[in-house]
């Protein structure tokens, strides 16, 4: 059994001449936990067959993989640093970066150049709403929601974006003076391929004035932008790698809120004791589509343990154990 495990996806042809026969395609995907040890030894690709990795390539990939995880975090200070509610109010923040590791640089630009891109971005968002995306993050809902908040288009740098209605062109705060004003989302698609999401609501005030964590925001944000990312990557072409980060602001001295459907309830009391959250992982074709719930924990786990909460969202954190065809777990790659 390769450590740390493979997933690969299979995909079986039946015969023209024989239902009863056919063949399975297995594809295993460049891996971004590799290198993988099967029997105490490192395995490569050739062109032909596999071959035992010396100590220099084992290092070398390590650190490509240490590198994909640093330019992730670099994309991620960014989206912080240009924070269009920065400085506003008292709420906890929230952003996402998903980027194709290997795309086309034009991997979206179809997308964003169409004339109807409102219309299309729409549908995209929808597809982070699906039946099957609602039932895992069930009862668990949280304003602003991309979904019906998201109600106006922007042209943005490189791309499009669905946003809330205080943040205007330019990504300029536009309160109304109204209640929710500190409430923000948008979604941001790049033509390369890279999608941005932000929420401005990962805490809120208690009646005591109490700024608490809405620590479903984190999971359900980051289980829709998976599914996003699904999307992109049909809308592209693109069946390969991505790298995935998560980060959040201010933070320190506060406890979880956890919302349970209907009714809210105080989490433990556990308080952050950092201001800012980060965690980044590199995801396959396959990981994405099979075990979106294993990668939501790999992501928001940190901060969910540390606030003392990860129990409440198991549903949303786990998967359906797969069908014998499609995804799987290769022993011998």
């Amino acid at each position: 059994m390769p450590d740390p495990p493979l997933a690969v996806v299979t995909t079986d042809i039946p015969s023209a001449s024989d239902e009863e026969q056919g063949y399975l395609v297995v594809h295993i995907p460049a891996s971004p936990a590799g290198p993988h040890m099967v029997d105490g030894r490192y395995h490569g690709r050739g062109d032909k067959t596999k071959h035992v990795l010396s100590d220099a390539d084992v290092v070398r990939l390590h650190e490509r993989r240490r590198s994909a995880d640093q330019d992730a975090l670099d994309l991620l200070q960014q989206q912080i640093e240009a924070d269009p509610l920065a400085g506003v109010g008292e709420q906890s923040h929230l952003f996402l970066v998903a980027q194709p590791l290997a795309a086309r640089r034009d991997m979206l630009l179809k997308f964003t150049s169409d004339p109807q891109w409102g219309q299309r971005l729409n549908e995209l968002i929808a597809q982070a709403h699906t039946r099957t995306v609602n039932e895992a993050l069930h009862p668990h809902q949280v304003a602003p929601a991309l979904s019906g908040d998201a109600s106006n288009g922007h042209r943005r740098t490189r791309g499009v974006a669905k946003a809330s209605p205080n943040i205007g062109p330019g990504r300029e705060y536009t309160p109304s003076g109204g209640w929710g004003d500190e409430n923000a989302i948008e979604l941001h698609i790049r033509e390369d391929g890279g999608l941005r999401l932000y929420s401005s609501r990962l805490s809120d005030a208690t009646k005591e004035s109490e700024q608490q964590i809405i620590a479903a925001a984190a999971v359900v944000k980051t289980r829709r932008l998976l599914a996003l990312i699904e999307a992109a990557a049909k809308e592209g072409g693109y069946f390969g790698n991505w790298a995935v980060a998560v980060g959040a602001t201010h933070l320190k001295g506060r406890r979880a809120h956890v919302n349970g459907g209907s009714d809210f309830g105080f989490g433990p009391t556990a308080r952050y004791d950092e201001d800012t959250y980060t965690e980044t992982t590199t995801i396959t074709w396959a990981e994405l589509t099979a075990t979106p719930g294993a990668i939501t924990l790999r992501l928001t786990g940190p901060l969910l343990r540390a606030l003392g909460v990860e129990q409440h969202f198991q549903k949303a954190l786990s998967d359906p154990a797969q069908e014998p065809d499609g995804v799987g777990s290769c022993s011998r790659c």
